[in-house]
């Protein structure tokens, strides 16, 4: 959780991030290969995820943007 909190630097949304990773690895479990690396494996994938989490919420970000008054701030 570490790993991801240094990329997102925000704990409830690593966590999030986290626990998908883990849902999706099981989900995937009989379909990975015997000799995989697990821990190469989870490290690169929280990498990934964690890089469209930032992906998805900057794109969220600009795009209410365009729908809030320019006086009035994203965030409270």
């Amino acid at each position: 959780c570490n790993f991801v909190f240094g990329i997102l630097k925000d704990y409830d949304a690593s966590e999030d991030v986290i626990q998908e990773l883990f849902v999706k690895f099981w989900e995937k479990r009989n379909e990975l290969p015997d000799d995989l690396s697990i821990k190469a494996y989870m490290y690169r994938a929280a990498r990934n995820m964690a890089l469209n989490h930032l992906t998805i919420v900057r794109y969220k970000i600009i795009r209410y943007k365009k729908f809030m008054p320019p006086d009035k701030p994203l965030y409270q």
